[in-house]
């Protein structure tokens, strides 16, 4: 809280943004890196505190990073910087431990900075190009100017609300939650969020390329209206939701290693149980099973003791293996609970 007070001005500089239609998607930022944190309490319970003062000992080089971006009037260096300041003060007083238990949670951080206009230029670009190379491929006559597509029904140019900042910059935020909450290893979350971002550019690009295309076969109105935006996110839409459907074919289970699972358990004590009556009828472990070792030694030896010592041992090894069953039926039962 000191330290938000202390570069209040950035504060506020990065919270104005979020009520533009580029970044209104920032504003959950902070809500899902509490809960992703709050996920993780019992593990964090675990943990003792130790202090990084290695860490803390960097937060003065940031502050001096963010004077620098206040003498150039960067205000996207200031707002990383106060970002990165928050990331090593919840680092440094926890200790790296906990730090690391809470990575994406503190990574989740730098979402909520405004920054991305600086590719608005290459994706109106990058749009273009692929529109018109779909054009070629499906034998439209078109002519490319800077940012200027014409064709046989009129020109169109690829503006700055047509880049796609939007759509990529929340498909990303979303696909990082996402990845956190469906995968364990890092490997599987960094390659989902690059389909976040090869996605959503690709896919803008086929909106231009629709729009285009239902502008020659004679649907004017409807490409040159206002429903050409709604369909162009309705198609966004429909590609995000396919592209996490997707994601869910690899997830991977999210309850602690050693832990066993359900089905697992259950084996375990019917394994448990098979043994127990295994023993008890001599199958297997002879050499724990009285009455296997009886049988076995009355047939190697070939000896027949008289009747009334035969008799007698009957009796005996009668008694002693009913009570081997009793117990073995106690063990099964204790088992099966």
């Amino acid at each position: 809280a000191c330290l938000v007070a202390a570069y209040w001005e950035t504060g506020v500089s990065i919270a104005s943004q979020w009520r533009t239609s580029t970044y209104s998607h920032a504003i959950f930022v902070i809500p899902a890196s509490l809960y992703l944190a709050w996920r993780r309490r019992e593990q964090l319970a675990e943990l003792e505190p130790r202090p990084s003062f290695a860490v803390l000992a960097g937060i003065p080089v940031l502050a001096f990073v963010w004077l620098m971006g206040g003498w150039t009037e960067t205000s996207v260096v200031q707002q990383f910087c106060l970002a990165a300041m928050i990331v090593a003060l919840a680092w440094g007083v926890m200790g790296t431990r906990a730090a690391r238990a809470l990575a994406a949670p503190l990574a989740l951080l730098f979402f909520a900075v405004p920054a991305g206009d600086s590719l608005i230029p290459l994706l109106q670009d990058f749009s273009a190009w692929f529109a018109v190379k779909f054009l070629d491929l499906t034998r439209v006559p078109v002519l490319l100017e800077g940012r200027i597509i014409t064709i046989p029904s009129g020109r169109w140019e690829v503006a700055e609300t047509c880049s796609g900042i939007h759509y990529l910059l929340a498909t990303m935020t979303i696909g990082f939650i996402y990845a956190d909450l469906v995968y364990r290893r890092w490997s599987r979350k960094t390659l989902f969020l690059a389909a976040c971002v090869v996605v959503p550019i690709i896919a803008n690009g086929v909106r231009v390329y629709g729009i285009l295309m239902t502008d020659y076969l004679g649907g004017s109105n409807l490409a040159r209206g206002v429903d050409h935006i709604v369909a162009g996110w309705l198609f966004l839409s429909v590609i995000t939701l396919v592209l996490f459907a997707v994601g869910m074919r690899w997830r991977e289970d999210l309850r602690k290693e050693g832990q066993p699972r359900d089905g697992e358990q259950k084996s375990n004590t019917a394994a448990a149980v098979d043994a127990a009556s295994d023993v008890c009828s001599g199958r297997s472990h002879p050499g724990r099973s009285g009455a296997g070792i009886c049988e076995a030694d009355d047939r190697r030896s070939g000896d027949f003791p008289d009747d009334a010592d035969s008799v007698a041992r009957s009796r005996g090894s009668t008694a002693v293996e009913s009570e081997r069953r009793k117990g073995c039926e106690l063990e099964a039962r204790a088992a099966r609970t």
